[in-house]
C-alpha cells in the first residue's frame, strides 16, 4: 500500500483525554518512523568537512566537500520536513487556541512538550485527588471491561508524574 495514500484519522485532543490522545499520536508517528524527532533520540545532522588520515584530521577536497554537502542537505531537508510532518499531524489534532500556539514552534519536541505542560496538572493536590480516586475505585455495576478501563484511565495520568529516567542508575 502506499502510504501517502493512506489516511489515518487522527484522534482530537481535548482537556479530559491528553493520555490516551499522546499514546495514540505516538503509535502513529512512530509508525511514520519519526518519533525520534519528538523524543529527542533523532539529532540535527551535522555538517563534517573533514577526514581522519593517520589519527590527523585534513580538509576534504573539492569533490569530497561537494558530495558531503549534497548528503548533508538532503539529510538535513528531511530532517526539517520531518518535524514540519509532526507539527502538521499535532495542529490537525488540536482545537484553534491551541493551534496557532502548536503553529509558533519549529521542532516536534517543543511542540509536544507544550502540549504535556498544558495538559498534565504538575500539582500535589490533583496527584493526590487521583491516588484517592483509585483507592477508592469500584466496580459496581460496571462491566470488567469498563472498571478495568477506567483503572487504567487513572493510572495513566498518575504515571504522568513520574520522572522522567535518562539513565538505569537513576533508579537508585
Amino acid at each position: 500500500m502506499d502510504e501517502r495514500n493512506s489516511s489515518t484519522p487522527l484522534p482530537k485532543l481535548t482537556s479530559s483525554n491528553y493520555v490516551s490522545w499522546a499514546k495514540t499520536m505516538e503509535h502513529f508517528i512512530r509508525s511514520k518512523g519519526l518519533w525520534g524527532l519528538v523524543d529527542g533520540s533523532k539529532s540535527e545532522p551535522q555538517l563534517v568537512l573533514t577526514k581522519t588520515i593517520d589519527g590527523k584530521a585534513q580538509e576534504l577536497d573539492g569533490v569530497e566537500k561537494n558530495k558531503v554537502m549534497s548528503e548533508y542537505e538532503r539529510k538535513w531537508e528531511e530532517w526539517k520536513i520531518g518535524h514540519h510532518k509532526i507539527i502538521t499531524w499535532i495542529i490537525a489534532c488540536v482545537d484553534t487556541t491551541t493551534m496557532g500556539q502548536i503553529a509558533k514552534h519549529n521542532f516536534a519536541h517543543d511542540a509536544w512538550d507544550f502540549l504535556k505542560k498544558t495538559h498534565t496538572m504538575k500539582d500535589v493536590a490533583y496527584m493526590c485527588n487521583l491516588q484517592m480516586k483509585i483507592a477508592s475505585l469500584q466496580q459496581g455495576d460496571k462491566s470488567i471491561k469498563q472498571y478495568v478501563g477506567e483503572m487504567e484511565q487513572l493510572w495513566d495520568k498518575l504515571a504522568l508524574f513520574e520522572p522522567e529516567w535518562y539513565d538505569p542508575r537513576d533508579i537508585g
